[in-house]
C-alpha cells in the first residue's frame, strides 16, 4: 500500500512550513503554494494524514472516495487516511494550488464535514481564498509563532467549508437557536484573536443584523459586547496570574494598539490595567 504521496513533477512551489515527519508537533505539517506542469501527478493508496487544496487556477483530473471528476477554480480537494486519491494533469492544462497539510486532524473533519475524502465546489469561493491567503501571508512573515497563529485559522476554515457543503447538498437553513449556539461557540473558541464578531456571522453564513437580532433576544447583549467580554475576562485573568506587560497582553487579545485596549478596559472594568494588578498583587515585568 502507498502511504506517501508519489508526486511527479510540481513545476513551481513555495513551501512555508514543511515538518520532517508526521511525528512532529503541530497541527500543521505543511503549507504551500505550487503550480503543478502539464502530465504533473500525484497518487496514493491511503496518508497518514489530511491535505485540503485549493485550486486557484487551471484545471486536472482528480479522484477520492466516491468522487471523480475535474478540478477546476475555486473547488477545495481533500484526502486523507484510508481512501484512494489521484490529481493528473493532462498537457496543456496546468494546475495552481493552495495546500494546507494537517496531522491528528481526521476527528475535525469528520466532525465539520463528515469525512475526510470529499471535494467541495463552493457558490462562492471569495472567502475560503481569503483564508487561505491570510494563512499564507501569516507564514511568510516567518515569525517563530508563524505557525501556531496559522494554525487559529483552521476552525475558521473547517466551519466555512462545512458551510459551503451545506449548501453544495441542498441542506437546510439551521433553526434560530442552532445558529445562535454556533455564533456563539465560535466567539468562544476564538475571541483571543478576533478583531471583531463579523467573522462569526459569516462562519454561519448569516448578516451581521441578523446575528446581532439573535443575541439580543435570547442573551440581550450585542455580539459586539458579548465579544468584549470575553477579552476582558481573559485579560482580566493575565493581569492577576502571569507577569505579561499590559502591551503584550493588549497583544494576545488582537489589539494592535495598547492605547485602545487600555480605553476599553477602563470602561468595562471601571478601573486601568496597572491599577487592576496592582490591587492584585502581581509584579509587572
Amino acid at each position: 500500500m502507498l502511504t506517501k504521496p508519489c508526486v511527479h513533477i510540481v513545476a513551481k512551489q513555495e513551501v512555508f512550513f514543511a515538518a520532517a515527519s508526521a511525528d512532529t508537533p503541530g497541527l500543521i505539517q505543511r503549507l504551500a503554494r505550487e503550480e503543478w506542469g502539464a502530465d504533473s501527478w500525484c497518487r496514493a493508496s491511503s496518508i497518514p494524514f489530511q491535505v485540503l487544496f485549493y485550486i486557484r487556477g487551471g484545471q486536472a483530473k482528480a479522484s477520492t472516495g466516491r468522487w471523480a471528476g475535474t478540478l477546476r477554480p475555486g473547488m477545495v480537494f481533500c484526502c486523507g487516511p484510508g481512501q484512494a486519491h489521484e490529481i493528473r494533469c493532462s498537457a496543456p492544462h496546468t494546475l495552481k494550488v493552495l495546500l494546507v497539510t494537517l496531522v491528528g486532524a481526521d476527528a475535525m473533519m469528520r466532525q465539520h464535514l463528515g469525512n475526510t475524502n470529499l471535494v467541495i465546489v463552493p457558490r462562492n469561493p471569495a472567502p475560503i481564498a481569503d483564508i487561505f491567503a491570510t494563512m499564507m501571508s501569516v507564514a511568510q512573515v516567518g515569525l517563530p509563532t508563524s505557525r501556531s497563529l496559522c494554525e487559529q485559522y483552521v476552525p475558521l476554515l473547517l466551519e466555512s467549508l462545512s458551510r459551503c457543503l451545506a449548501e453544495q447538498s441542498g441542506g437546510r437553513n439551521p433553526s434560530p437557536a442552532i445558529t445562535l449556539r454556533r455564533c456563539k461557540e465560535y466567539l468562544d473558541a476564538n475571541y483571543a484573536r478576533l478583531r471583531s464578531a463579523k467573522e462569526a456571522a459569516d462562519v454561519c453564513g448569516i448578516s451581521q443584523e441578523y446575528m446581532c437580532r439573535l443575541f439580543r433576544d435570547t442573551l440581550t447583549t450585542t455580539p459586539h459586547d458579548y465579544l468584549l467580554g470575553l477579552k476582558m475576562n481573559l485579560a482580566c485573568h493575565l493581569l492577576h496570574t502571569s507577569q505579561a506587560s499590559v502591551k503584550e497582553i493588549a497583544w494576545k487579545l488582537g489589539y494592535a494598539d495598547q492605547h485602545v485596549f487600555s480605553k476599553t478596559f477602563r470602561r468595562l472594568t471601571g478601573s486601568s490595567a496597572r491599577e487592576y494588578r496592582a490591587a492584585g498583587m502581581v509584579p509587572q515585568r
